[in-house]
């Protein structure tokens, strides 16, 4: 092991605790009002402000039933002046608002995100990777406050594949995305990455930037525990299994080694480790007596480390010319004989017998309730208006709302399945410019589904 060419960088700023009765699945997250921690549990939130925790305030209003995992689990997230949790698995969204939680999105349970990434862009909320039903997921997915929804963006460029865990950062208007691994098809089993990644956040086009020191990769990539925090322009990583850690400054792409002492092994990992007054924050719980026992803990986001190294390595830049220039003598006349056939498969699409097909990968519609009706009317008419399409959805025993969320979760399960096999949405929501009020669904341009259907 390496530990001996690392130094202590942690310092203990302060603990502080309480003795009342706390629920172990609590969470701590910033506190957007007033620039306060908050630690939340089912029975309610505590404040922490000015070295001191507040009295537990209970909830106005009773849990939603869909909140049926530990807090721990959810994702906290601030957009601008509102606080709002994220279901683990995705799709189901929970706005806190003056001591109350209220359920507000018209999505369902997606459970095909679970540890994704989520993050605000431009005051709009955003998902990306994570991993479900045995296989991860590498699409971008945006929330739509007015609706509820979510709906998958399309991204382009070298593509990183499936994410799961790893850190990620934004700067700018880029996403920075390292040391993340992509989970092999249907196994459990995950595969690092050793290159950096990033995200234009305006153009939705992803580079790599090159391979990361294996200083830091051969730390981290068989950890599976370790914890990662964006502080600033700095990515911070910590494992607890081997007490090491490593603060990764992006602009001037340096990453810093260190040693955290077995002290940060008391994290309980289940708690969000939160950036505050450019410090690092984390809660720890202990049982004394027949009472639990909860410290919050910060420690100098600013430490000095034992081993200062380059983050990652650009490409060689002469090779790959070099050999890219052979390469592309070599097959320049199949790409253009090639193009118009790869062109018209990505844009034409068939539909026949719940089958949609590009002549090269299908998919089965029919098993996604309303879908096959749904393509069927952008076949024929290129858009379709949300009224109509409600419509489809329509039963007298069922509420509006419970129709609304049927709709909503066949447009969210085609999305994916169209992503997953064809790496394109094939339509967009937009507002009816014949009616601002209403919604329409229409092909996107350049698209086009030619429908067959038996006499």
């Amino acid at each position: 092991m390496r530990i001996s060419l690392y130094i202590l960088y942690f310092f203990l700023g302060f603990q502080l605790s309480f003795g009342q009765s706390f629920h172990k699945d609590s969470i701590l997250l910033v506190n957007y009002k007033d620039s306060t921690l908050g630690i939340f549990s089912r029975e309610g939130v505590r404040f922490y402000n000015n070295k001191s925790i507040s009295d537990l305030v209970p909830y106005k209003t009773p849990l939603d039933p869909s909140l049926d995992r530990p807090f721990s689990a959810l994702k906290p997230i601030n957009i601008k002046d509102k606080l709002y949790f994220i279901y683990p698995g995705g799709g189901v969204v929970y706005e806190y608002l003056d001591f109350s939680l209220k359920r507000i999105d018209a999505a369902f349970k997606f459970n095909n995100s679970y540890n994704a990434k989520v993050f605000v862009y431009k005051g709009q909320l955003f998902s990306i990777g994570g991993y479900g039903f045995w296989s991860g997921i590498d699409f971008l997915t945006q929330y739509n406050e007015a609706l509820g929804t979510w709906s998958i963006i399309d991204t382009n460029g070298e593509l990183p594949g499936s994410i799961v865990q790893g850190g990620m950062v934004i700067l700018n208007n880029e996403l920075w995305l390292v040391s993340f691994s992509n989970m092999v098809t249907n196994s459990q089993t995950l595969k690092h990455i050793p290159n950096a990644y990033v995200l234009n956040l305006d153009t939705k086009i992803w580079k790599r930037k090159g391979i990361i020191n294996e200083k830091f990769t051969s730390l981290f990539k068989e950890d599976e525990s370790y914890k990662s925090i964006a502080l600033k322009d700095s990515l911070y990583f910590f494992s607890a299994r081997n007490s090491i850690s490593a603060k990764i400054h992006i602009p001037s792409n340096k990453v810093i080694l260190g040693n955290t002492s077995n002290r940060i092994s008391n994290i309980t990992f289940e708690n969000q480790l939160v950036s505050f007054r450019d410090s690092l924050y984390y809660a720890t719980y202990s049982i004394q007596g027949s009472k639990d026992r909860v410290q919050i803990v910060t420690f100098d986001a600013h430490p000095q480390f034992s081993v200062t190294d380059s983050f990652y390595f650009q490409r060689n830049n002469a090779v790959i010319i070099l050999y890219g220039s052979i390469l592309i003598l070599g097959i320049i006349t199949l790409i253009f004989g090639s193009i118009f056939y790869l062109k018209s498969r990505k844009n034409k699409y068939t539909l026949e017998k719940g089958i949609l097909s590009n002549g090269i990968k299908k998919i089965t519609v029919s098993d996604i309730e309303g879908a096959e009706f749904f393509l069927q009317e952008l076949s024929k008419k290129r858009k379709i208006s949300n009224n109509d399409l409600l419509s489809y959805f329509n039963d007298d025993s069922i509420s509006m709302d419970m129709i609304t969320k049927r709709k909503n979760k066949m447009i969210q399960e085609l999305e994916t399945l169209l992503y997953k096999q064809f790496k394109r949405i094939l339509f967009e929501r937009l507002r009816d410019p014949e009616d601002h009020r209403q919604a329409i669904y229409k092909l996107k341009k350049g698209k086009y589904i030619v429908c067959y259907t038996s006499e």
